[in-house]
């Protein structure tokens, strides 16, 4: 008991919560419902910022909605949170090239 149960307990918490968005999101994903796993994702990837495939799968989801904006954005996150991620930067190359933005 004590700081280290409460921390473990929180820790555990986020764990499932994380969880709980990226099932869901898959789920609406499969469905064709991009939007909804866009928001599952970006919540998922709010609860942990440092968690990658949340950033991609948020990512992917935006590219499916043809957001590129957003989908540059998430893949910017997704390379903060794991700078040699070749995904991510693939990503980042795709969600530029499809605004054309070269600056």
């Amino acid at each position: 008991s004590g700081p280290r149960a409460a921390l473990w307990a929180a820790e555990q918490a986020v764990k499932q919560a994380i969880k709980a968005h990226m099932d869901a999101g898959n789920a609406l994903r499969a469905k064709g419902d991009f939007a909804g796993a866009a928001k599952a994702f970006e919540q998922a990837a709010q609860a942990d910022p440092k968690d990658v495939n949340a950033h991609m799968a948020h990512g992917s989801a935006l590219m499916s909605l043809r957001d590129w904006e957003g989908a540059e954005a998430a893949a910017r996150r997704a390379i903060d949170a794991a700078p040699l991620h070749f995904g991510a930067h693939m990503n980042l190359a795709l969600a530029l090239r499809n605004k054309q933005d070269w600056d």
